[in-house]
């Protein structure tokens, strides 16, 4: 369905200057923080295992068990935490960026896989700003909807996409 535009060509022509980028909020990072703590905890465990008196649980379970595992404890501690390090860097990767040709999105879908999205301006049939107070929709021209990943500064987000949609004669509400 075309929509109501400006003279031919007019609203295709306009770009947005630069990429702009919209990082998570830190409410979408709190699991990857809580991730990370109990991997640090579970760390530190390990080390006091390592220090513990013969005979402790902790000493029991981390230095005597130990003998009979294929990866030492210690290493396991480690890799555990830069696991936890990448949960949380993962983690403040995602969001939305406002491109020339249209708007990218990077989230994570099942099991921590990476997906990335990208919505070119002249498939973007509507915005929708008025669904949450943290999200932002977007209707696209076969008519299915999705909503951009949770950002920072929802604000700023919405007066970036006001502006590029204005100037793309793409309806919005909100």
């Amino acid at each position: 369905m075309a929509r109501d535009s400006r003279p031919p060509g007019y609203d295709m022509a306009y770009q947005p200057a630069r990429p702009r980028r919209f990082g998570r909020s830190w409410r979408a990072c709190l699991p990857a923080y809580g991730y990370l703590a109990a991997c640090v905890a579970f760390a530190a465990f390990v080390a006091h295992g390592h220090t513990a008196a013969p005979g402790t649980i902790a000493h029991t379970w981390v230095i005597e068990a130990s003998a009979g595992r294929a990866l030492p404890s210690a290493t396991f501690a480690l890799v555990v935490v830069l696991a936890g390090v990448a949960a949380v860097v993962q983690a403040h990767l995602c969001g939305v960026t406002v491109r020339p040709d249209g708007i990218e999105t990077l989230d994570t879908a099942f099991l921590g896989f990476p997906r990335v999205r990208h919505y070119a301006w002249p498939v973007i049939d509507r915005l929708r700003f008025d669904l949450s107070p943290r999200l932002v929709g977007v209707e696209l021209w076969d008519r299915t909807r999705d909503f951009l990943p949770e950002v920072e500064d929802k604000q700023a987000l919405v007066e970036a996409l006001t502006e590029v949609a204005e100037a793309r004669a793409i309806p919005y509400r909100g």
